[in-house]
């Protein structure tokens, strides 16, 4: 699978095309390298923030997890005085099979839930919200408002988005999408503790060596 690359702006390479994807294991073994900034990728940037979760990541990756968006819980006290809390989330593709097993797990951590949807090339529209991020601002004046907090809310969809592996197999021909999303589902794991930066991803690692 060659990588055409062109030079990007902190003078490393960065590719201007995705491989062409003969396989899923192929998409799993590119992000695994993706992952471990091996390679990079003309769609997605692999955060600061996400280097505290990647070991788990590789782990899930190679059970036949494929992520494509996820956050580490986080609480931190802003220099103003602002609170912001993030959840930890997860949203990735696998064979619905292994989706079925994680989901009898999750019965035995009742703070992490679990969304699998189906796939549908056309795509399906979200079916809820689910708050991941929130900033605590303490507004202060002397108005009948005074001392009121108001919450920031950020949300992650919970449904079906063709979006994010749309653009994994941007440069795969298309008679061979469906043999790489062949039995894929789509699933979202969070964490309902707010703030807690691994636990999520300690969790859907472990289980997933255990279901492999």
């Amino acid at each position: 699978m060659a990588i055409v690359t062109s030079s990007c702006s902190e003078g490393c390479s960065k590719p201007s095309v995705m491989p062409d994807f003969s396989t899923y294991q192929e998409l799993l073994d590119y992000y695994h390298k993706f992952l471990k900034r091996e390679v990079k990728s003309p769609h997605d940037e692999l955060m600061e923030e996400s280097d505290v979760i990647v070991p788990q990541l590789l782990a899930i990756n190679r059970a036949g997890i494929l992520s494509f968006s996820s956050q580490p819980g986080s609480q931190e006290v802003m220099a103003d005085g602002e609170v912001y809390l993030q959840r930890a989330y997860l949203s990735c593709y696998m064979k619905l099979e292994l989706a079925q097993k994680l989901q009898a797990k999750c019965l035995d951590d009742p703070r992490i839930i679990i969304f699998i949807e189906g796939f549908n090339a056309l795509g399906i529209e979200p079916l809820t919200t689910i708050p991941v991020s929130i900033e605590k601002v303490d507004e202060k004046s002397d108005d009948e408002y005074a001392d009121m907090e108001s919450n920031v809310l950020t949300f992650v969809s919970i449904g079906f988005s063709y979006t994010d592996l749309g653009n994994m197999l941007s440069d795969t021909s298309v008679e061979k999408h469906a043999i790489v999303v062949k039995g894929l589902v789509q699933v979202h794991f969070i964490d309902l503790v707010w703030g807690d930066k691994t636990h999520l991803f300690d969790s859907v690692a472990k289980w997933a060596a255990e279901c492999i």
